[in-house]
Formats: C-alpha cells, sequence, structure tokens
C-alpha cells in the first residue's frame, strides 16, 4: 500500500495557467516557423518544376499536343517523386486540383506511387517511337 509521499511522487506536476498558456504560444510560434519553411520549401520546388528545360523533338517533326503531353507527364513524375507519391501534396505543388491531377495520372497511365509511366495506354509519340 502506498503511502501519501509515494501517491504525491506519482501526481503530475501542478502547472499554473500562465505556464501552460506560455507552452501553447510556444508550440503555436513553432509550427507557424514550420509551415513558413515547408511553403518556402514548396515555392522553391515549383520554381524549379515550372522553370525545368523543355527537351522538344527535333525540329521538322514537332508536334504540338504531344510536346504538351510529355510536358504535363514529365511535371506530374517530378511532383509525385517529390511528394513520395502523394496527391495531394503534388496537386498543391503544380497548382491543380486534386482530381484533376488524378484524371491526368490515370490519362497518362502514370503509376502515382513510382511516378513513372505503365506500359500501354496513351503514350506521347517520342516514347514510341523511341521503343521501336
Amino acid at each position: 500500500m502506498m503511502n501519501e509521499k509515494q501517491a504525491e511522487a506519482l501526481r503530475p506536476p501542478q502547472v499554473s495557467p500562465y505556464r501552460k498558456r506560455h507552452q501553447v504560444n510556444h508550440r503555436i510560434e513553432a509550427v507557424k516557423e514550420l509551415a513558413e519553411a515547408i511553403r518556402s520549401h514548396v515555392e522553391g520546388l515549383r520554381e524549379e518544376i515550372v522553370t525545368a528545360p523543355l527537351p522538344l523533338s527535333e525540329p521538322d517533326d514537332i508536334k504540338f499536343y504531344d510536346e504538351v503531353r510529355y510536358f504535363e507527364i514529365g511535371l506530374i513524375e517530378r511532383a509525385l517523386k517529390r511528394t513520395g507519391g502523394h496527391q495531394l501534396y503534388a496537386a498543391r505543388m503544380l497548382g491543380l486540383k486534386a482530381t484533376t491531377l488524378n484524371n491526368m495520372i490515370k490519362r497518362y497511365n502514370i503509376s502515382p506511387k513510382l511516378g513513372r509511366i505503365t506500359n500501354g495506354g496513351d503514350e506521347p509519340a517520342r516514347q514510341m517511337e523511341d521503343q521501336a
């Protein structure tokens, strides 16, 4: 059986309301700093994705829609890789709605986990030519 001293030792220490408020405010500031660091990192990634050079086909056989498709696939793959396959984060990074990104992933047969085009489906002409 416990005596009063042992029972007192097991009770959590009393924290004043001021101290609790201080701890909460400290945590809020830490979360704000973390959120700002994440926002800054995402902006940097967005800038990197937007300014990535566009690999074009030979000038004689440029097909506008194939090049747009190739560019979109590249952006989606990079965003998925950067976010570890998390579609919502990738959509936010690209400035898209999650449903729009999901539709594009399905249209281009991109594996959401790996960010790679799967076999079959609607691949760009350049990729089909490379396989031939």
